[in-house]
Order: structure tokens, then sequence, then C-alpha cells
């Protein structure tokens, strides 16, 4: 699982079986910052909102969030409403005075007491924020925009970036570090980020997940032989995932550097692995015992032992060819290629032989 979400607002949801609703609105602990659940709105005509704990969700794709649960159990959890209610003012300034005429019709001062609106949260725990599309991003001066998503830390379910959506016909959405998240209440994010801050922050753009891959390859093949030869990647939502192994500290650093200065990442997982020892450079030879490593590896596992697979390996790039039963056997020969040693990239031109299906995200 990767260690980060990125939370879009809007975004589906998916249970184990079947779709099951659009994420619509995060509850967040204001003192600490943490994402503790998600209201998911489901139905057509008579909708109704679900609240789901952050612990239900297993990953976040390009296009939807999936839960570990099934659609019959979301059932089970709280209702969500959102409801204003009148009640008295509670200090002293919600009294003031009025004048009226007493029985002997002369001047009577009278208390009344002011009634304010508050809106109560249904469904969730008392002191819990509720943040949506709506919720507005304020610094000290004016309104930045609204809150567009959060990344949150799975480990911790603390929120580690915020996307502000600044704009309307022609919105900017711009990255904003939870070091820079001052308060969250009702109303409104408040950050600490001046307008000229604003302007230097890093903007995101949404892009495919095998788009942003093919150009992390690009940047760290740029030479041959590659340091980064055994450096493989996954995207999910807006955060990219660093995998494998580099020679030093240094390359472990602009590894992660490329991934960050690419369009579309939000955040960059490093889980790179320093080994002094890793080879500098692949031999023709070292190639054929890849490309034989990925062929037996994919004769040995049971979704691919029947398939007829040609494996083409050229400098971290293997290449599979032929004709395969479904999307499942497809995405299994990637899966399976793409765990083999010194393999970056897969380029999977397998084709199906009968229906097509979806495919799975992409990896490198």
């Amino acid at each position: 699982m990767m260690a980060k979400l990125d939370l879009h607002i809007g975004a589906q949801v998916h249970c184990k079986d079947q779709p099951c609703g659009k994420l619509v609105k995060l509850v967040i602990d204001p003192q600490t910052q943490q994402v503790t659940d998600l209201i998911v709105e489901q139905g057509l005509l008579l909708k109704e909102d679900r609240v789901l704990p952050i612990t239900t969700v297993e990953r976040v794709t390009e296009q939807e969030i999936c839960l570990n649960i099934r659609s019959d159990e979301v059932s089970k959890y709280p209702k969500y409403h959102q409801v204003t209610v009148k009640e008295p003012a509670s200090d002293a300034q919600g009294y003031s005075s009025a004048t009226t005429l007493g029985p002997g019709f002369g001047p009577v001062s009278e208390r009344v007491v002011s009634i304010v609106r508050r809106r109560v949260h249904q469904g969730i725990a008392a002191g819990k924020a509720v943040i949506g599309p709506s919720t507005e991003v304020e610094n000290p001066h004016k309104t930045l925009g609204h809150v567009d998503h959060v990344v949150v830390d799975t480990q911790t379910g603390q929120m580690t970036q915020l996307i502000l959506r600044s704009g309307t016909f022609f919105p900017e959405y711009v990255v904003i570090g939870v070091a820079q998240i001052k308060d969250v209440d009702e109303q409104s994010v408040f950050v600490t980020v001046s307008d000229e801050e604003l302007a230097q922050l890093p903007r995101y753009k949404p892009r495919p997940a095998a788009e942003i891959l093919a150009q992390l390859h690009e940047r760290l093949h740029e030479t041959w032989p590659s340091p980064f030869a055994g450096v493989s990647a996954t995207m999910e939502g807006g955060v990219l995932r660093l995998m494998g192994s580099v020679r030093s500290k240094p390359l472990q650093y602009h590894a992660a550097e490329h991934a960050h200065n690419i369009e579309g990442v939000i955040d960059v997982q490093n889980e790179l692995v320093v080994d002094p020892d890793l080879p500098t450079e692949i031999t023709t030879e070292n190639q054929i015992d890849v490309a034989l490593q990925s062929t037996a590896a994919l004769a040995a596992d049971p979704r691919t032992e029947q398939a007829v697979i040609e494996v083409i390996y050229d400098r971290g790039v293997v290449t599979l060819q032929g004709q395969v039963e479904s999307m499942a056997v497809r995405n299994a020969a990637a899966e399976i290629a793409g765990q083999q040693p010194r393999v970056t990239t897969v380029v999977n031109e397998l084709m199906i032989a009968s229906k097509v299906e979806a495919p799975q995200n992409a990896t490198w």
C-alpha cells in the first residue's frame, strides 16, 4: 500500500465488489489535522451520505478511491446530516435592551435574548470539522480559493499537502504543505501563505500516470549506462513511489528530485535502497539473462504459465509481445516482468484474444 493517499473531493468511490458512491467531504480533527473519515454520497435521486473511517481506504487510483469493504457493508456506517439549529446566544454580547410600554403606559426596559444559528454535523464525533469543495482557504488578508483535494499519510492519517483551487474559468491548483496550514474550522482552512509566497508555490496539473512515468523514465535514463538502472516506479493519484536500488545517497536524492520536478506529481514516496555493490552497467550477456529470467518467471507463475509471451529486453526496458486470453493475464504478465531485477520499464504490447477490459494502474 502507498504510504500516502491523494483524496480528491468528487472522486468516485469503489467498494470491493462494485462502485458505491462519490467522495463529497472529509472529516478532520482540527487539533491534529488528521483526516479521520470520508463522507461518501450514495444514490441518484434519493441521496444519502455515509461516514466511512479513513481506514476503509485501500488505495487510490487515477479514477477512483478503492475501499477494503463490500458495498453491502456501507450501510453499517453512520449516516451524515448537516442541520442548522437556532439557540440563544451564550454570552453577554447576545443580549440587547428594548423599551416597551408597561401597564401604566410608562416605558419599561427589557432584555432581549439574541438567537444565533449554528451548524450541527450529525454522524461524526463532536469537535471534528468537515471540509468540502466549498470550503474556503484563507490567509490573514483574503480568501485564496477553495479546497480541491488533500494528501494524507496512511500511517498517521495526517494531512501532508492541501491542493488549493484558485479561479473559476481557468483555475490554478496550488500545492500547500502541512507546515503552512495554521487552522481548520467549520468555514475555512487558514494558511500562513502570503500573496507573494503563493505565487512561488508549486502548481499541480492532473496528468495520466503512464505519461508521468514515461517522463520520469526519460529523465532518469538520459545517459547510458544510467545510474538509475535499478529504479522502478508506480503512480497512484498524485503520489509517485520510487522503488529499487541505487549506488549512493546522492543518487537516491537526485532520483526523488527528478520525480518532484515533474508536472502532475504532488508528492514522492522514496523507497530507494542504497547498495554500493550495484552493477554500474549491463552487458549484452546480462541483457539476455534478464530476458531469459523474465521468460522463466512468466512460465512459473500460474496466472501466465499457459500464455505464449515473447520477452525483449533492452537497457532496462522489457517489451512483452504476443496474445493472451484476458486482461487479467495481460496485467499479471506486466506485473511479473516489472518485478525482475534490472527491469525499470515494462512496455506491454500483449493483445487480448477475447474481450477487452479496462487496464489497471500504470507501473514501470
